[in-house]
């Protein structure tokens, strides 16, 4: 057992536990709804400019799951959806960028061989990482543990804005016309419903495992084995 397969089993005990301890004690305080709320109120008071600011923010949480899409999503129901999709994808690509240069300039931080392999399968395969990123991008899940190792690669970074940004605006634009379109409904069905109800702290739950294993699951590639078994071929 690795050290992420540690961090995978602890951080999945913890987020477990949270929850089993807020249905003990369903009146205590949820970090992550207090910390979105605010972020939230704030965006919307500001308009245009919070939907760039929140999203930024959101991406630029390295690996930390802040449900930011929920800004463009209210937004996209008060302003012009289209506006607030392209704005909060810029915001998000800002964000995801600031993983990049941590990778770029603490590489010798992240295991060698993990890199290695990384940047090995990214020349021999030009055409995949583009299309990770981007698969990645249109999704509300974290790009952070494949943006963090292309900084610590090297890899360009005009080959990671470009269908980063698509990918963000892509989806982000969506979300904000389902809010334009959906907000009552979304609002009849969550009425009563708080912060601190079984429904709210069941998908906070469900979404960071979510992300848990997802991130799990990339971390865990064997890029140089794959590039292994490849050549091995016939």
């Amino acid at each position: 057992m690795d050290n992420y397969d540690r961090a995978f089993i602890v951080s999945v005990f913890l987020v477990t536990l949270y929850w089993v301890v807020a249905l003990i004690y369903p009146d205590i305080a949820s970090p992550f709804a207090a910390m979105y709320q605010g972020i939230t109120d704030f965006a919307i008071q500001i308009g245009y400019p919070g939907a760039f600011i929140g999203s930024f923010i959101g991406n630029a949480t390295i690996v930390f799951p802040f449900p930011y899409v929920i800004i463009p999503f209210v937004l996209g129901g008060l302003l012009d959806p289209t506006l607030v999709g392209v704005v909060s994808g810029i915001g998000a690509l800002a964000g995801e960028m600031t993983g990049y240069i941590v990778g770029y300039g603490g590489g010798q931080l992240i295991d060698e061989e993990h890199t290695n392999g990384f940047r090995i399968y990214a020349e021999e395969h030009p055409w995949a990482i583009p299309l990770i990123i981007w698969l990645l991008a249109v999704t509300p899940l974290p790009d952070d543990f494949m943006i963090v190792p292309l900084g610590a690669a090297k890899y360009p970074w005009w080959k990671i804005v470009i269908p980063s940004l698509t990918g963000k605006i892509m989806m982000l634009v969506g979300i904000a016309w389902a809010g334009f379109f959906g907000m009552e409904v979304v609002e009849k069905i969550f009425s009563g419903g708080g912060p601190t109800s079984l429904i709210s702290r069941t998908t906070e739950v469900v979404a960071i495992l979510l992300i848990l294993v997802v991130i799990y699951a990339m971390v865990k590639i064997d890029w140089t084995g794959l590039m292994s078994r490849e050549k091995n071929e016939p």
